[in-house]
């Protein structure tokens, strides 16, 4: 059994979580509501790459309430939609999925894939996409402005 307490307490999603508003922390977040955290990933240079974080830290699905469950396939949904309003060109394709390997706390990948995206980070090889670049802030928070705006017209269908 793993060690949640411990676990939290060195987690990096949480600690982004519990201290976003501090000096220095980008402000990412998209969306929130009682389960969830939508906000931009920092970790490619890909506009419109989401990841849905746990309020709560858990590893992986089976740790869901029923609540929560619910929730994420509509805070998934409001997430794709978003990405393919505001994205342009129109992503051919949005990738989904969790891993919790580098950060053991569950969080969703939600990739954008442009028709002109290079072969080799197509399909599984978006694993290989390169780190750095991060996103350009410029752009980056246009989309993110964006998308809080849309989250706020659909906020009544998924909270």
């Amino acid at each position: 059994m793993h060690d949640q307490s411990k676990q939290k307490n060195q987690c990096a999603i949480c600690h982004r979580r519990d201290f976003a508003s501090e000096p220095g922390i980008p402000d990412t977040l998209i969306y929130a509501n009682d389960h969830f955290i939508v906000r931009h990933s920092l970790e490619t240079d890909i506009l419109g790459y989401l990841l849905i974080e746990s309020r709560r830290h858990i590893l992986d699905a089976s740790s869901f309430k029923q609540q929560e469950s619910r929730m994420l396939g509509q805070v998934v949904q409001a997430s794709t939609l978003a990405i393919r309003r505001i994205i342009t060109p129109e992503p051919f394709r949005i990738y989904s999925f969790t891993l919790a390997e580098a950060q053991p706390h569950f969080h969703m990948h939600l990739i954008p894939r442009s028709i002109d995206f290079a072969e080799k980070y197509i399909a599984r090889g978006i694993m290989q996409y390169p780190l750095v670049p991060g996103p350009d802030p410029i752009a980056m928070t246009d989309v993110i402005n964006k998308m809080r705006d849309l989250f706020a017209r659909l906020s009544t269908d998924i909270s």
